[in-house]
């Protein structure tokens, strides 16, 4: 068998809400930036699998306008916890809502969304997962 990759458009990102309203903690810009450093990145790639690339904007790689990954965010995880006092919002509680489908584009969804969970919560966050059928 040959497995051969080849680049995509298709992206996976965290979407967080600015209105306080729905976004709740979330909306504020300290503990938005404490999410981007909390993340492992690398080990989110590992489980993406071969050909995943790192993007640091909205655009993706292959597209002219894309931000160069080299500069991305890095894991930086007592930044993300400095962040996360500087806010000063006591516990940081929020969910994750995805498509509860096996797998997108050969990505198994619930694993990703569970190493984010992982991630938030090394740093002091805890993230609900709420999975929903792709209809929704």
């Amino acid at each position: 068998m040959t497995t051969k990759a080849s680049p995509s458009a298709t992206t996976f990102y965290v979407l967080i809400n600015n209105n306080a309203a729905v976004g709740g903690a979330f909306s504020n810009p300290k503990v938005q930036q404490a999410v981007r450093y909390a993340l492992d990145y690398d080990g989110i790639l590992a489980l993406v699998g071969l050909g995943a690339v790192r993007l640091a904007g909205a655009i993706p790689t292959l597209f002219p306008g894309s931000v160069d990954s080299a500069q991305a965010p890095k894991m930086d995880r007592e930044k993300a916890k400095a962040l996360l006092k500087e806010a000063n919002l006591g516990e940081v509680k929020g969910a994750i809502s995805y498509s509860s489908d096996p797998t997108s584009q050969g990505v198994q969804v619930s694993v990703l969304v569970q190493k984010i969970q992982s991630d938030l919560a090394v740093v002091g966050m805890t993230i609900k997962l709420n999975g929903m059928t792709r209809a929704t």
